[in-house]
């Protein structure tokens, strides 16, 4: 069994002076009690306590319900948030941030006597009810929970002159456990994704490349930012400004780009683990990011979308009844695929000074990938589940990247860890 989790946008329809007021103040204390928890967390040592929530939470819930006119249940959300942050180094003050709501206790989704839409919410001035702007967000919504999908929170957020509601969704789906073929992923830069399809007997029935021309983008767009950063900070007037213009633009673009072509490319994968009934093996490649490389070689780590990648493979298998494993990296691409000695190589291509094999390293890789978890999946098809959760201080609790014009929330300030919304991954026990 395995959890999605998805964080849907609602938009709020223009509010009163009243209202806007309300929320501002809610607002503004929420922000001012998550920096005086960051003061505490920062000289937590003179307390003499072990590090953890429910210390912190004993240590300082009467004094933030009292010194900030909070609700109950938006002191325990805050100091959550706080502690979480904190300890995935997002250590800096903040001057907004969505507020959390959980439903029932502090928020829900009622009906005027009108039938129409409105989110109920706790502020420091008692309840009150924000319009939903009954648009596609609004429809998307409501079929996402005729179909199966539930909610137990929400956060409200500024955006501009107005406010939104992100709702976080998630459903379980069952996931099959037998299998004939093994899909083995190997995620690179230049490559995104080099697969290798393997049968119980270790044959090879199929390998591909797919996401070559990310890497192509993201250079392309690297090159046009270089040139725009440049008029940004010599041009003055009109023309600075237009460099502004087009580098936020920019940033979109590329966005969305990488975004579709992952969301294809993890579809595709999903295809192809129907058709030849397999469970789909990928690296493990969590930390990559913080380690410490020369200044090229940081540059390509740095631009691969892996974890973005990962999500939507996961997100997608799941929704599919497919199993998705992850494994340790360690030699994948060093060992050969066919011989098994470990040979170390900067190389494209593999060379093994044992057996003559010589492949692309890519290949190789994927190769390797699918042997792991095929000989611990059909022998012994011992599995452990894990949890990976992600959360982000600036939008709703998400485990995967959506499409665009889903209202599916896919940017994370702050990723941390947390107690709530856990979605299922599975990884090869040892």
């Amino acid at each position: 069994m395995g959890k999605i989790i998805k964080s849907v946008k609602l938009n709020i329809l223009p509010l009163t002076s009243k209202k806007e007021q309300m929320l501002s103040e809610l607002e503004k204390k929420w922000c001012d009690g998550i920096n005086h928890l960051f003061e505490t967390l920062d000289t937590w040592d003179v307390f003499n306590l072990p590090f953890t929530r429910y210390n912190l939470q004993n240590l300082e819930y009467n004094h933030i319900r009292k010194r900030f006119n909070m609700h109950s249940q938006h002191a325990v959300d805050m100091m959550k948030d706080a502690f979480t942050v904190w300890q995935n180094n997002g250590r800096n003050g903040i001057n907004d941030a969505p507020v959390s709501f959980n439903i029932p206790r502090s928020g829900s989704f009622k009906e005027t006597k009108h039938g129409n839409p409105v989110v109920s919410v706790s502020t420091l001035n008692g309840r009150t009810g924000l319009p939903v702007a009954q648009d596609g967000a609004w429809n998307r919504f409501q079929s996402f929970l005729k179909n199966g999908w539930n909610t137990t929170m929400f956060r409200i957020k500024r955006n501009g002159n107005n406010w939104q509601v992100l709702v976080s969704i998630f459903k379980n789906f069952s996931i099959k456990g037998d299998y004939d073929t093994v899909i083995g992923i190997d995620t690179g830069s230049r490559t995104l994704a080099t697969i290798s399809i393997i049968n119980r007997e270790r044959k090879t029935l199929k390998q591909i490349y797919m996401g070559r021309d990310i890497w192509n983008k993201q250079r392309d767009f690297s090159i046009r930012r270089s040139k725009l950063q440049r008029i940004r900070d010599t041009a003055k007037g009109d023309n600075r400004f237009k460099a502004i213009r087009k580098l936020n633009r920019l940033k979109g673009y590329e966005s969305c780009f990488v975004k579709t072509r992952i969301y294809e490319i993890a579809n595709r994968i999903i295809d192809l683990a129907r058709e030849y009934n397999g469970f789909i093996a990928i690296e493990d490649l969590k930390g990559l990011k913080e380690s410490k490389m020369h200044r090229k070689s940081n540059r390509r780590v740095k631009r691969m979308p892996f974890y973005k990648f990962r999500v939507a493979l996961e997100q997608i298998a799941g929704q599919n009844n497919t199993l998705v494993v992850a494994i340790n990296p360690r030699h994948t691409s060093q060992r050969c695929s066919r011989c098994g000695i470990i040979r170390k190589t900067n190389n494209v291509v593999f060379s093994c000074p044992s057996c003559g094999f010589e492949c692309n390293r890519d290949r190789n890789a994927s190769v390797n990938i699918a042997h792991v978890a095929g000989n611990e999946f059909f022998k012994n098809k011992r599995l452990i589940s894990v949890q990976k959760p992600q959360i982000s201080m600036g939008d709703a609790p998400v485990n995967g990247h959506g499409w665009k014009n889903e209202k599916v929330l896919s940017s994370c300030l702050q990723h941390a860890q947390s107690s709530d919304f856990k979605p299922m991954a599975l990884a090869i026990g040892s």
